[in-house]
Order: C-alpha cells, then structure tokens, then sequence
C-alpha cells in the first residue's frame, strides 16, 4: 500500500527583501478564496496532466508556495539549480535524486514514504519512474531570480559543464520545457563534447558549501516521537535556524499557528482536524491539504490519534 492510499538565492542582498515586498500581493487572498483539496481524489482527476519529459503538475502555482505533485517516468538528464529549498515527499514507489554536493555526483534515493529538504542551490536531478508519485514543495521566486538547468559530461572523472540555460519560474510550464528543447538540438547534445564560448555564466551561484542529510520515513519519525508531538502539541521536523522552511507536525489538541512571512499548506496525514479563523472553520479528513494565506492566525484542533502536516516556506 503506498503513502498516498496510506495516509490516503541569487548573492545579491536585496533579494530577500524583494521576495518580501512581492509576497504582499499574496496577502490580498481573503479566506472565502481558500478550498479544501483531497489530494488523491485531485491526483485522480489530474492523472493524464503527467507527462514526460518533466512529469509535474502543480496543484497551486499563483502563490508565495507552490505545490507540485511530479510522476513518472520522466526524461532528464538535466540538473536544475534555484535560489530556495525544495522540500521533497515520495508518495508512491521510489525515486532517485542526483544530485552534485559540493562539486561532486551524490545519488539520494527517495523511498515510498521518505521526506527530503534540499538545501538552496544545489544541482539536482530527479529520476521519475513508472507508477510513482512524489510531492514537491518550492517557494515563489522574486523577479530578478532565475532558475538554471546544467548538464554535465565526466572529464578525467570529475563533472564538467557541458551546457546550461535559464528561466524564470513564473514561466516555468513552457520555458523548462523549451530549454530541454534548445539542449536537445545543441551540437554539446548530440556530440557530448564542450564546446568552447557556449557555456555562458548566469548570475546564480552554486552552493559548493552544504552537505545534505539522507531521506528518511515520515511516519517513522511520527511515530517514534508521538508521545513528544501530543505532549506539545505540535513538533518541528527540520532545524528553522539552519532551513528557511518550517515542516511541522501537529498532533492531539488546539494549537495557534500562522506566518506573517509565508504561505502554509496544510495536509492531514492520519485522522481528522479543524481549521479555525476568525472568519471561517474548515474540517480536513485524511487526504485534504488546505493552502493558506500569508499573515493570518488560525487553530488547528485535533482529536488523539490525529496526525496534521504543516508546510512553510519563509522568503
């Protein structure tokens, strides 16, 4: 049974507060604008949206946070660079993600049920195989932040570029594709050599500095810690001091939450909850996410045995 029927920078120092002031446009969102979503009825309903060669589709895209489901398989040879985390949850079968840290090839498998946070720009290629199904989580990009796609040969056994392109996010749906295209026709392409003049720089650096850790089960980690989560009401998975992102797991009673920085997504992994504004409530059964806006208060109540996560991505 698979976890879906289971639980089913750019160096500059005014990117930062540019995200800012471009999220403010996300604050606009009122709460009648937000909807429950079941993610296996949604996944079900979007089933042919999959396609090769990068096999996502996003569940919400117009927001600070942006929510992709990725399939597969998919066909890539390219590793994509960008500027924040990806935050990584294999729903369905295993996935392999390589990876280059600190200048060198590094593979990560992604077993069914595995979360993963990849720290902000590091090469990565996700390997996407028949019948599988992941989540992707990534944050909205300011206007001067581009996205790269490498590719790389091996040279006396080290990685050397062979190509790469940009885009911008916004664009992400036609123009990742259209550079794969432009790769695809490229003289590196079809003959695997450098060629001198053509590999140009782009004002994205890469991170040669962090290492990663190695994926590990979601529920495992519930489960070893329940009594933690329930006692406090809520638990943070990955240090805040070291990542931009806030995953959380909420657990039995009324918890406050909210972020006056970041979009939060919510998804309900065992059991049930309520949602509590000032304005509105909203019941999530097992299997429906819930995207919020930015800068509002709300509780989550749970019953015992009640497993909530919660996603955030601070600019």
């Amino acid at each position: 049974m698979d976890v879906v029927q289971q639980v089913a920078h750019l160096p500059q120092p005014s990117i930062d507060d540019d995200l800012k002031l471009e999220t403010a446009n996300d604050r606009k969102t009122t709460w009648n604008d937000i909807q429950v979503i079941n993610v296996q009825k949604w996944l079900n309903v979007n089933r042919d949206k999959f396609l090769p060669p990068v096999a996502n589709h996003f569940m919400h895209d117009d927001g600070q946070l942006t929510v992709m489901f990725v399939g597969g398989p998919n066909d890539r040879t390219d590793y994509h660079i960008q500027c924040g985390e990806e935050f990584f949850y294999q729903l369905r079968g295993q996935a392999l993600l390589k990876l280059m840290v600190r200048g060198q090839p590094r593979d990560i498998f992604l077993r069914e049920g595995d979360i993963f946070l990849l720290p902000k720009r590091i090469p990565h290629s996700p390997q996407r195989f028949v019948d599988t199904m992941g989540l992707v989580l990534e944050r909205k990009r300011a206007a001067r932040e581009i996205d790269v796609l490498r590719f790389y040969t091996m040279k006396s056994g080290r990685p050397e570029i062979l190509y790469q392109d940009s885009f911008h996010w916004d664009n992400a749906k036609t123009d990742m594709a259209a550079c794969l295209e432009r790769y695809s026709k490229s003289e590196q392409c079809k003959t695997g050599n450098i060629v001198p003049g053509l590999i140009f720089d782009t004002p994205l650096t890469v991170n040669v500095v962090s290492d990663v850790t190695e994926p590990f089960s979601l529920f495992q980690w519930i489960y070893s810690r329940e009594d933690e989560i329930n006692a406090n009401g809520k638990l943070e998975i990955f240090d805040t001091n070291l990542y931009k992102y806030e995953i959380l797991v909420f657990g039995q009673g009324k918890q406050e939450h909210g972020s006056e920085e970041a979009q939060i997504w919510l998804y309900q992994l065992v059991g049930s909850s309520k949602i509590i504004t000032d304005e509105q409530m909203f019941k999530l059964s097992k299997q429906d996410s819930l995207l919020l806006p930015i800068d509002r208060k709300f509780q989550v109540v749970q019953p015992q045995g009640s497993y909530l996560l919660s996603c955030s991505q601070r600019p």
